[in-house]
């Protein structure tokens, strides 16, 4: 989970006007920004955008640089990758107005400068500011200076082991509901032959999964959709065939994907204080946030006295928070890490369906792995040990090359403090600098010799290393991959994330097969909003059978 530093984000719509004003505001600031500063004032445009001389980048008489490439690729990290293709593992965009972007693709670069010269950078104010009209003194949106480390220090027993080890029958029963809600929806479109969406369903299960990890208890989004549907009397099937079947939203559960969306539209536009602006004068979301924020009080002032997060804070401090942060920076980070543990657990299980589906070797191998060593129950129950021993070497194999692949994050946004050298390259203090982190993991992995297997080829094998007693154990194998950013500034919450992940494939695999399903194998069904996953995710399973394979 990238839930407080590494970006957050959602695939849900704003509804009614406000999405549209939001879209048109996103323009404005797009027209106001970029396009009428550069026509008005070439000279400064291009004073500001004024190339170094050692760092490659495309060479062109347009004032604008890349901007208008960026409009036109499918989303900005793929034009970031077409860049380092191009010129190599360094190279700069030059973005007009908006002065000048060092793009780093070397993972020996991203791991020395995030990692051990971390001192030399800081989360791109660019992109803090994104987060800042919503988590306003969130940790996402601080410096890294002193408030900042007082309020990771304080968040940090929130993801430690110990802690997560308690969760994890909640985590389970969150599975069991997952898995059930698809078994009914299964019967239901096998009746048409037709596949069903599966995207609300995920997004429930992680936001119920994150609010029992943060306050104890969830939102109970995944039973007011098993409820929903197991009243239905009418499908809806639609002309392409799809089964489309959405419970209704509770009250909490839409203010906080009104506010995920909000964030996401901020940081899209380029101009995140004229949307917040915009935002603000909206009752809905005015109304969402307060609302939202109000629920996080409740569930603090509410503590049993049990061993939930909210009540070893207690137990902690006095006030439930050290002295420093103010009851009001508290619930920001409440809110930090439930919105970003919401989000991109559930974007990689939807990167996990589809990569699957397309490969159902893959699947089947898991799953004769799964099944010899566990046994799966209609009450599905795993550990933190069981998850975290070894025993699973092919299961973390998938989950890290899917992470590797789909390039959630892609970026690790910095501002240099100080001048810096980058391979040989000259860095000047206040550049922005974008470390790769998505690009240098797919770019770099070796290749498997006479195999036709490439560094872009799925293929979780390439994480596994073979004992001499002919067993395989789980390793990098020396394989560049951040996928929860890196350095003080990586994603705090990466191993809840990880659990989670484990406990669903888990569950899933030994329940489930995937069959192939037209919107899974098209490459082009992905978008980019704050993280980089499937645009529309629409399955169609069975559950295995005995001594019978997937395919």
């Amino acid at each position: 989970m990238r839930s407080s530093d590494e970006g957050v984000g959602t695939s849900t719509a704003i509804p009614g006007l406000e999405s549209h004003l939001v879209g048109l505001m996103s323009f404005l600031a797009l027209l106001l920004l970029v396009v009428i500063p550069c026509l008005v004032l070439l000279p400064v445009a291009w004073k500001l955008s004024a190339p170094l001389n050692d760092v490659p980048y495309n060479k062109t008489w347009n004032p604008l640089g890349d901007v208008l490439g960026l409009l036109r690729a499918s989303t900005p990290v793929d034009y970031f990758s077409q860049q380092v293709e191009k010129h190599g593992a360094i190279c700069q965009l030059r973005l007009g107005p908006m002065g000048r972007v060092i793009l780093v693709a070397d993972p020996k670069e991203i791991e020395e400068n995030l990692q051990k010269r971390a001192e030399n950078f800081d989360k791109a104010k660019v992109v803090r500011e994104a987060f800042v009209g919503t988590l306003r003194q969130g940790s996402v949106g601080l410096a890294a200076k002193e408030q900042w480390k007082l309020h990771r220090r304080m968040m940090t027993p929130s993801m430690s082991p110990t802690y997560l080890a308690t969760r994890m029958n909640q985590i389970c029963a969150n599975v069991q509901k997952l898995l059930d809600i698809w078994a009914v929806k299964s019967r239901l479109a096998s009746k048409y032959d037709a596949t069903f969406e599966c995207d609300d369903d995920i997004e429930r299960f992680a936001m119920d999964s994150i609010m029992a990890v943060m306050l104890g208890e969830n939102l109970h989004c995944l039973e007011d959709t098993y409820k929903s549907l197991n009243s239905l009397t009418t499908s809806e099937l639609s002309q392409q065939g799809v089964l489309r079947l959405s419970a209704p939203f509770s009250r909490n559960y839409r203010n906080f994907r009104y506010l995920l969306q909000g964030m996401g539209s901020a940081l899209r536009s380029g101009a995140p204080a004229l949307v917040y602006g915009v935002l603000n004068l909206l009752p809905g979301w005015r109304t969402a946030r307060r609302e939202c924020y109000q629920f996080i009080e409740s569930k603090l002032e509410q503590h049993s006295g049990g061993d939930s997060f909210v009540d070893r804070l207690l137990s902690r401090y006095p006030d439930g928070r050290p002295e420093g942060v103010s009851p009001s920076a508290l619930l920001d980070e409440f809110a930090t890490f439930i919105i970003g543990g919401a989000d991109t657990p559930s974007t990689v299980m939807s990167w996990i369906i589809k990569y699957l589906t397309m490969h159902p070797q893959v699947q089947n191998r898991l799953h004769s792995e799964l099944s010899a060593s566990f046994k799966l129950s209609n009450n599905f129950s795993v550990t933190l040990e069981e998850l975290q021993d070894g025993g699973f070497a092919y299961l973390d194999a998938v989950i890290h090359e899917v992470l590797r692949l789909a390039n959630v994050g892609g970026v690790s946004a910095r501002d240099a403090l100080h001048d810096v050298t980058i391979s040989g390259c000259q860095i000047p203090k206040g550049s922005q600098v974008f470390f790769l982190t998505g690009h240098s993991g797919i770019s770099n992995a070796p290749p498997v010799e006479d195999s036709g297997i490439t560094s872009g080829t799925f293929y979780p094998e390439r994480w596994l290393k073979e004992e001499s007693d002919g067993s395989f154990s789980f390793s990098s194998n020396g394989i560049p991959s951040f996928p929860f950013g890196h350095g003080p500034r990586g994603c705090p919450g990466q191993r809840f994330a990880m659990l989670e992940l484990k406990a669903f494939l888990l569950a899933f695999n030994l329940t489930f097969f995937l069959e192939e399903t037209v919107e899974a194998t098209d490459a082009q069904a992905e978008m980019l909003v704050v993280l980089r996953k499937p645009s529309r995710m629409c399955i169609k399973i069975r559950k295995w059978e005995d001594g019978r394979v997937g395919i």
